[in-house]
């Protein structure tokens, strides 16, 4: 899913496609906040985001030591989804979004891969210690 974010994002970055339904939009959208439109500092935005990642590969060293793999998955899919994000604040200074569905906020696949970790690791909460 890495890689085929990548894609995507410089697809719509350097192409002039959209889709347009009545429940989902495809179009590329530049997202300069953090979440649900929350706004930080730029230099606060790259410390609080550093410091989150050092933290999740903290976590995710202790978990390959205690062979989780639901764990690994989970954090794998976090740390991989933050990454992507933080390569579009570096290359083009906003998050490239480009998910529309009507009813929800505008997202995109490295979202959807942190979303999903944060899923698991709560679904399993009671494997973790």
């Amino acid at each position: 899913m890495f890689f085929v974010d990548r894609f995507l994002k410089y697809f719509f970055l350097y192409s002039d496609f959209s889709f347009n339904s009545q429940w989902l939009n495809l179009k590329i959208f530049k997202n300069s906040g953090i979440a649900f439109g929350f706004y930080l500092n730029s230099f606060i935005m790259y410390f609080l985001i550093s410091l989150i990642l050092l933290g999740l590969f903290f976590f995710l060293i202790k978990s390959y030591i205690k062979k989780n793999a639901i764990i690994i998955l989970a954090l794998t899919l976090i740390i991989l989804g933050a990454f992507n994000n933080l390569i579009d604040r570096f290359l083009y200074d906003n998050v490239i979004d480009f998910i529309d569905f009507l009813f929800f906020p505008i997202f995109n696949l490295s979202d959807l891969m942190i979303i999903s970790g944060i899923g698991i690791i709560i679904q399993n909460k009671k494997t973790i210690k």
